[in-house]
């Protein structure tokens, strides 16, 4: 489904494993077989911590998935930036990983990637949009109404205003559901979404 989108970028947003996976097993193996123009990256989640950090860290290599931890590539016309979980020591923090996108190009379309839907206001008006995850859209009724309450803005596409003199007058941001899910292998009133986002330039 996804290849039959024919995408630029494909982003994993965290939380690809839960358990163990060798770099050349089958699941690596499905992996590799997205097909994208630019690249695919990829960024740990906190089920990624849970399930080994550097066990995970070699499944993903071994997907052909490049790994942002606190760093920025460029790819194409837009520079993607990363960062790890806030459960992973050393993390480098958000603003940092921007800094190291604005030094590759600073006028190009700028994509952050952060699993846990939290931007700090550091942040705001430096990247044009952010994809995360973590909430899995609460997966199960009525765990998504928990979620509301942990997070205030659980899931889909939204706006977030900049302080005045940032690079941008806003920033967006959007929160996936995820494509499957995490502990018992269920949702209810909660859909798995392959998200496609389309970039489409200003007349």
């Amino acid at each position: 489904m996804a290849n039959s989108q024919d995408p630029d970028i494909v982003v994993l947003a965290g939380d690809y494993v839960d358990g163990r996976f060798a770099p050349d097993s089958w699941q690596a193996a499905e992996l590799r077989r997205l097909t994208y123009r630019f690249g695919k990256v990829a960024v740990l989640g906190n089920h990624e911590l849970y399930s080994g950090r550097e066990p995970s860290i070699q499944f993903i290599r071994g997907a052909g998935f490049t790994l942002l931890r606190g760093d920025a590539v460029q790819a194409g016309p837009i520079v993607v930036a990363g960062v790890d979980d806030p459960q992973v020591s050393g993390r480098v923090e958000i603003p940092d990983a921007l800094d190291q996108a604005a030094s590759l190009d600073p006028d190009a379309f700028r994509l952050l990637v952060s699993h846990r839907p939290e931007v700090p206001e550091a942040a705001l008006g430096r990247f044009d949009l952010a994809v995360s995850g973590h909430t899995h859209g609460g997966q199960v009724w009525p765990v998504r109404y928990i979620v509301r309450l942990l997070w205030k803005f659980p899931q889909g596409m939204t706006v977030l205003p900049a302080p005045a003199g940032r690079d941008r007058a806003e920033s967006r941001q959007y929160i996936t559901n995820g494509t499957r899910f995490w502990g018992p292998p269920v949702r209810f009133l909660t859909p798995a979404e392959m998200t496609v986002i389309d970039l489409v330039a200003e007349p």
